[in-house]
């Protein structure tokens, strides 16, 4: 098993937590071998985060064709023969040109705030709020933008379902780390945060306040003591069916289910 002290904790390592404890064990600590279930809306995720990433690199600001250009070298570098097909293709291509409405509209069609740290910045910092462990929290922003006098963190979600999209600051435990990430990095006192389905056409912004702070170090120290206790509840419901750990989840991994 592996030793809590050293270990890392990102936003998605504390959501799969929250959706069930012994898959976060099973994912995390006892690297349990894995079922083979469908990775393909999380292919296409990165396939569209990597073609934006290059977009803002090369800045192409002016070159809407671009995006639909390369669109489909991304999509065949994550997505084997057997898994493409022209809708995902199609619904790609509709969301490129949403997306590019979106940027020409907020103004975000310019150089990232703090050059290249401004693409896919990587974070990491000691959690020390803990009485008996200390972890590091990691995780990675997509948009780092300086609009007038605004540092505007900015997400892409590559959802197609308006039912999973985030309404409040209580369920994104992500964007309150990057705010936490922006403050101990960069001193940035107050930033914008983002999060851009633009698949379905959304731009959704928040605000921190010290309140989101506290509940992220509630969650954070519930996991540490769950972890410390080594009991890890299954949560049976709709994500059973879609879990990796499926045919692993009967206690064989010398952990205490309940």
């Amino acid at each position: 098993m592996i030793e809590i002290q050293t270990f890392n904790i990102s936003a998605s390592a504390i959501g799969m937590f929250e959706t069930c404890e012994r898959k976060w064990a099973h994912s995390f600590l006892y690297k349990t071998p894995k079922d083979e279930v469908s990775q393909k809306p999380l292919k296409i995720g990165i396939a569209m985060h990597s073609l934006i990433e290059n977009f803002y690199e090369k800045e192409q600001f002016d070159n809407k064709q671009w995006l639909f250009d390369n669109w489909i070298q991304f999509y065949n570098k994550e997505l084997d023969s057997t898994q493409r097909t022209q809708s995902d293709i199609d619904s790609g291509y509709e969301a490129l040109e949403k997306l590019y409405d979106i940027l020409k509209k907020r103004n975000w069609l310019q150089k990232p705030w703090n050059g290249s740290k401004g693409i896919e910045y990587y974070f990491k910092f000691p959690f020390l709020g803990h009485k008996k462990y200390q972890v590091n929290i990691t995780g990675k922003i997509d948009l780092l933008m300086k609009i007038d006098d605004d540092i505007c963190v900015i997400d892409w979600k590559t959802g197609k379902s308006v039912k999973w999209q985030v309404d409040s600051l209580d369920d994104s435990v992500q964007l309150i780390l990057y705010s936490i990430a922006l403050k101990k990095m960069f001193n940035v006192e107050r930033e914008k945060l983002f999060l851009v389905y633009f698949y379905t056409n959304k731009v959704k912004e928040f605000e921190v306040e010290n309140s989101h702070f506290q509940l992220v170090k509630e969650k954070i120290n519930h996991l540490l003591d769950v972890y410390d206790s080594k009991k890890f509840a299954k949560n049976v419901g709709w994500n059973c069916n879609q879990c990796e750990y499926r045919s692993a989840c009967q206690g064989k991994t010398g952990a205490i289910f309940l």
